[in-house]
């Protein structure tokens, strides 16, 4: 838990540091691998930051017995879809793009392993 303060804290000094040229990355017509790492380290540590901010509250509340820690425990899972899983897809693009790697592949194995997970999920 110790470590939760650094982790936000070094997080937003790259996301602070490295923001002007993501977002001028992102209206720019031509990008180069270095745009590409530039923006996905971005988005990384921007996933990073709200996923670190949520455990470290759901984690203090647990660590002094709060009531409330359950409904952060519980709720976990959906602060995980934009924090860790979308934004984590995105930049992996990113830095997949910036190796000028082909992504339809991996996409459609992504995706057909996705419903699999999701037809056993619901049918078990």
């Amino acid at each position: 838990m110790g470590l939760t303060p650094a982790t936000i804290i070094l997080a937003l000094a790259v996301i602070y540091h490295w923001w002007r040229t993501a977002i001028s990355t992102v209206y720019a017509i031509e990008k180069d691998s270095v745009a590409w790492l530039i923006l996905g380290v971005v988005i990384s540590f921007i996933g990073q930051c709200g996923d670190n901010i949520y455990w470290g509250i759901a984690w203090t509340l647990h660590a002094i017995d709060s009531p409330d820690a359950e409904m952060w425990f519980n709720n976990g899972v959906y602060n995980n879809i934009p924090f860790r899983q979308t934004l984590g897809i995105i930049a992996a693009f990113c830095h997949l793009k910036a190796a000028n790697l082909s992504l339809k592949t991996l996409i459609c194995f992504s995706a057909v392993l996705g419903f699999i997970l999701m037809l056993f999920i619901f049918n078990h």
